[in-house]
């Protein structure tokens, strides 16, 4: 393999790496804000959930903390194979990006229940989890849009 060739193979791999990171940190950060605000929504209209001022950064702190340890691995799942669109494939149109994050959505369907087996079958949870991929999924591809072109 001749240097010319090399640098644009590591290239190409940089450019993978680059909007893969903005999907695995960008994404769960996204997704626990929209969590965060669902929740104090809820708190509005059903004073059990409320969120006052005094426990709101320990609320969100622990959406953050379910998002990045649910949301990290499918995010590094998505963002690798969008990415993986983009650089190979010249694929980094809006609707890629938005396929790329729902399609292994169904499969969470198919792993056994951890916990309550609701999360997985309620259409409203389904809708949320809807909503979380595809604003998250919009956002990353927004901030890689930068990736998505050739190298200079």
């Amino acid at each position: 393999m001749n240097a010319p060739v090399a640098q644009v193979a590591s290239a190409r791999w940089l450019r993978v790496a680059k909007i893969v990171a903005v999907f695995v940190v960008v994404g769960p950060l996204v997704a626990s804000i929209g969590l965060f605000i669902g929740h104090v929504i809820e708190g509005a209209a059903n004073p059990r959930y409320a969120v006052s001022l005094a426990n709101a950064p320990l609320i969100w702190g622990s959406w953050l903390a379910i998002s990045f340890m649910a949301g990290a691995p499918y995010a590094l799942l998505t963002g690798g194979a969008f990415a993986l669109l983009v650089v190979f494939a010249g694929m980094s149109q809006f609707w890629v990006a938005i396929a790329a994050a729902l399609a292994p959505l169904p499969v969470i369907h198919l792993l056994p229940p951890v916990g309550d087996p609701i999360w997985r079958m309620d259409r409203f949870f389904v809708l949320i989890a809807i909503a979380v991929v595809v604003v998250s999924a919009s956002v990353c591809w927004y901030l890689s849009r930068r990736w998505h072109g050739q190298p200079q």
